[in-house]
Formats: structure tokens, C-alpha cells, sequence
């Protein structure tokens, strides 16, 4: 990874001004850089931004406006705070001093250039493709990994990287981040008003990726290029907890919490293997198109020749076809979401998953409103 990659170590510090330090290369060392990706490593990182009701600077105020109710009156919206910070900030409370680092030098954000014929097998849908990689820190085998949500488990229990705070027992800094974000509603009648709350604690992205590519390309195999630009996405998002509340307009006296302990979500955007690449251009009439393009039916040039039967089984199809399909049922990427703990206050409702869910097709077009 260090002979591969120029590794970039952002020094950034907490308020809402980031300073960025880098350090001089040896020759020695730039003689091992070999030019193909660039690492980024966010140390002693912390982000809060507070509006005035929440005890920033007089006259800070971040404002969304309109939107109204069903009375049509104005709803003002303001975002009290916004936090990324160390773990144990206390919902956004404690951020004194409370840092985090994002990212490590064995195993920090990347930015690459990849060959598709790599990250298939030349003859799949990646084949012939060049490919823009931004990735968070990568996962890892179990056995040098952390749990991804547990942060009390260490070393060997779990395939994230992101080490929790403290994980050696020494008092190091961790790679996990809480993340917090404080919306205030106003409203006519102020009765009504009331301050949202989501919180996440201990949290990583442990795995997350985006590919980008474009050109020319028939992504659906109708004869007609796509100039469009084509993507595969992975997003994960693990946490010990999500935590939603409301609370008075400076985020006192917050009632009940929604808790959601455990979290972790695992979302596939496109299969570049099996021409499914998610798809991003603008129509005729100027509005955004996003589409994961359908699977492959049956007669689809791409794949081995051949019919599936009436009843879907083997016996009754091509081998090669069925084997192409059972492939991507099998193997083929999949979304996964599952919560170890969902309570309400102290009352605990237990657990809930979806697991292997498969996107075959999805499209989204905007319009006017």
C-alpha cells in the first residue's frame, strides 16, 4: 500500500475552520511512489457548526426555506447544529477537545484509477473499462479486524478496520466518528415548534466505494450509445446507535429517544459484473435521469445463448444460461439492513434485518414541481 500509493495526512482541527499540513517527501521516498492512486487521512478531525440558538456566534443561522404547512404559512427551518466529532460526544454535547481520525496510513481514503478487466474477469460487464475509484477505508479478513458496531469487542472480532477509541486500552485515538445533526421547526403557531434531532455515535463507512466511468458505452444493449456517466456504488453506514429526539429549540428537555442500537446498512447501487451499472444523464427536456438498468433478460447478446424453462429449473434449461443467472442470484451484489435493538426509551421492541435484497431494476426522473 505504501510503495503504491502518495499518501496525503490532513491535519484538520475542530470549530468550523480546517487547516491542512503536508509534509515534505525524501528523495528516497518519492522514488517509491508510483504514481497510481492518492490516500487521504483525516487526523484530529472535528466539524461543528451551531446557529446562534444553540450557542454559536451571534448571528449564525443556517436556514432552509420555502417549505409550509398545510395551512400554507411559512415554516421556518434552521439547522441548530451540525457535528462530526470523536466518539462519546454526548449526542453532540461534549465536543471539547473530542477528536477523531478518519482513515489510517495502512488504510486511508483512496482515490484511484482501476482496470475493469481487473476487477472482473475480462469478459463481464467491467471488461474494457477504465475506472475512477473513490473509497472509504477498506474492510479486512476477521481475524485483523474490528465488530463494526460493538465497539467494546477488539481486535478479531469483526471485518471493519476503523478502530473504536481507545481499542489498544492505552487511550488512542479511534477511527470512529460521531455524527449529529439538530433541525429547528418554527411554525406560526409556536405551540408547534419543536427541534429534531439524529444522532449517530461511534459510527464508520467502513467498505464504501464509488466507480465511476463513462464514454460511449451501450449500457443496455439496444445499439445506441449512452453518453451518459455509469457508476457502482457501495454504501455502508455502521453504528452502536442511532438516536432520534425532540427537544426545546436550543436542544434541552428532549423527550423519549428513538434508539436503534446496532445499526448497520449495506447498500448495492448497480452490478457493474452482470450489466447493471447505475446510470446518470440529463433527458431531452433537461431533467435528471437515474436508472440501475434491468437485468439481462434471456436472448440478450451478453449472455451464453440459449432459453430458461417454463418452470425455471435447470433440467428444463440451457446449463450455461441457468448457471448465469443462478450466478447472479448467488453471488450477485446485494443490500443488507440490520438493527440489533430498536427501543423507545427504555422499552425494547428487539431486533430487525432485510438481508440479500437484490435491486434488478430502478429508475428515478425528476420533474417540475
Amino acid at each position: 500500500m505504501l510503495a503504491q500509493r502518495f499518501l496525503i495526512s490532513i491535519l484538520c482541527l475542530f470549530a468550523s475552520y480546517a487547516w491542512a499540513e503536508m509534509a515534505d517527501l525524501t528523495e528516497s521516498e518519492m522514488s517509491e511512489v508510483s504514481g497510481e492512486g492518492v490516500g487521504l487521512v483525516y487526523e484530529n478531525y472535528q466539524f461543528d457548526m451551531k446557529s446562534e440558538s444553540f450557542g454559536g456566534d451571534t448571528g449564525n443561522s443556517f436556514k432552509i426555506t420555502g417549505i409550509k404547512d398545510g395551512n400554507g404559512d411559512d415554516v421556518s427551518v434552521e439547522i441548530g447544529q451540525y457535528y462530526i466529532a470523536g466518539s462519546g460526544s454526548n449526542l453532540g454535547t461534549s465536543l471539547d477537545g473530542n477528536l477523531v481520525n478518519i482513515g489510517r496510513l495502512t488504510n486511508p481514503i483512496t482515490i484511484d484509477l482501476l482496470d475493469g478487466n481487473a476487477l472482473g474477469d475480462g469478459t463481464d460487464g467491467w471488461a474494457d473499462k477504465s475506472v475512477l475509484s473513490i473509497a472509504m477505508p477498506t474492510q479486512v479478513d476477521a481475524a485483523s479486524g474490528y465488530h463494526c458496531t460493538d465497539s467494546s469487542q477488539g481486535l478479531g472480532t469483526g471485518t471493519c478496520s476503523s478502530r473504536p477509541e481507545n481499542f489498544d486500552g492505552l487511550g488512542y485515538q479511534g477511527e470512529r466518528f460521531d455524527m449529529g445533526m439538530s433541525l429547528n421547526r418554527q411554525f406560526i403557531d409556536s405551540n408547534k415548534d419543536v427541534n429534531l434531532g439524529f444522532h449517530a455515535q461511534a459510527a464508520n463507512m467502513d467498505g464504501s466505494y464509488w466507480r465511476f466511468w463513462g464514454g460511449a458505452t451501450d449500457a443496455n444493449n439496444d445499439g445506441t450509445a449512452d453518453n451518459g456517466l455509469q457508476l457502482e456504488g457501495q454504501l455502508n453506514f455502521y453504528a452502536e446507535s442511532l438516536v432520534f429526539n425532540t427537544c426545546n429549540l436550543d436542544g434541552s428537555s428532549c423527550g423519549e429517544s428513538l434508539t436503534m442500537a446496532g445499526f448497520e446498512f449495506e447498500l448495492a447501487l448497480g452490478d457493474a459484473k452482470y450489466y447493471q451499472p447505475m446510470t446518470i444523464d440529463v433527458t431531452d427536456t433537461g431533467f435528471l435521469h437515474i436508472m440501475i438498468q434491468p437485468l439481462p433478460a434471456p436472448g440478450d447478446s451478453r449472455l451464453p445463448a440459449g432459453a430458461i424453462g417454463a418452470d425455471g429449473l435447470e433440467g428444463s434449461s440451457d446449463a450455461a444460461l441457468w448457471a448465469w443467472y443462478n450466478d447472479y442470484y448467488t453471488n450477485g451484489r446485494k443490500t443488507n439492513v440490520s438493527v440489533s435493538d430498536v427501543m423507545i426509551g427504555s422499552d425494547s421492541f428487539g431486533s430487525s434485518s432485510i438481508q440479500g435484497l437484490q435491486i434488478q431494476y430502478l429508475e428515478v426522473i425528476s420533474h417540475e414541481i
